[in-house]
């Protein structure tokens, strides 16, 4: 099965945060792994935001050994048709659409998706000093 790791699980797996246990293998295994190009552009938005380019470059260096996958008007459409009528923000729905499309489990803790189809939805822990 392949799976699609949305943008708050990328985070925890760079700063080793709660939760990362689930997700590091699955980063190891590239062959089974999707990325959408709309992770890219969140991750590299939240590099910008806290820890910079130059780190920024590294952290999405270890996304691309992952299948990127760009939005293509399937997955545009079906992201605005997920955004439409599910109430899911325009940036999220292409992740979610990406992973439909592909045939992959959207990994994630955002508590929007836990009830979605293919779907495996991981409660955030809460902890001290961690920004994500």
């Amino acid at each position: 099965m392949k799976n699609c790791l949305d943008t708050s699980i990328w985070i925890k797996v760079f700063h080793n945060g709660a939760n990362s246990h689930h997700f590091s293998p699955l980063v190891i295994k590239s062959e089974n792994l999707i990325v959408s190009t709309m992770t890219l552009y969140e991750v590299w938005k939240y590099c910008l935001r806290t820890v910079g380019p130059e780190t920024g470059n590294s952290l999405i260096s270890a996304l691309k050994p992952g299948n990127v996958i760009f939005i293509d008007e399937k997955i545009s459409h079906l992201a605005a048709s997920i955004s439409h009528g599910k109430r899911i923000s325009m940036a999220e729905a292409p992740i979610y659409a990406t992973a439909s499309l592909n045939d992959a489990i959207l990994r994630t803790q955002d508590d929007h998706f836990k009830d979605l189809p293919h779907v495996r939805y991981f409660p955030k822990i809460k902890t001290k000093n961690f920004r994500g």
